[in-house]
């Protein structure tokens, strides 16, 4: 699998209202995308929110994928779908 992240994160001023999003692409198709409101924070720190939650995102991808491919089940399983 290929994977791509995109992020970006933005405040006005230090100790204000910002913002970050990350963008996960596969395959060169977009998987999935996230976004988030940061009460209090600076520049650095939205850029950063966007990083981690971006990692957090592929990492969950990653591990969902893995068991995807790994466990054995049989079709509609509740408790398959339950533990994705």
């Amino acid at each position: 699998m290929n994977l791509e992240i995109y992020t970006d994160g933005s405040a006005s001023l230090n100790d204000r209202p910002g913002g970050y999003g990350w963008v996960i692409v596969t395959n060169g198709e977009k998987h999935s995308e996230g976004s988030g409101y940061m009460p209090v924070a600076s520049n650095n720190d939205a850029e950063l929110e966007a990083a981690i939650q971006g990692l957090y995102a592929a990492k969950n991808l990653i591990e969902n994928e893995t068991i995807k491919k790994t466990w054995k089940t049989k079709p509609n399983s509740i408790m398959y779908d339950y533990m994705l």
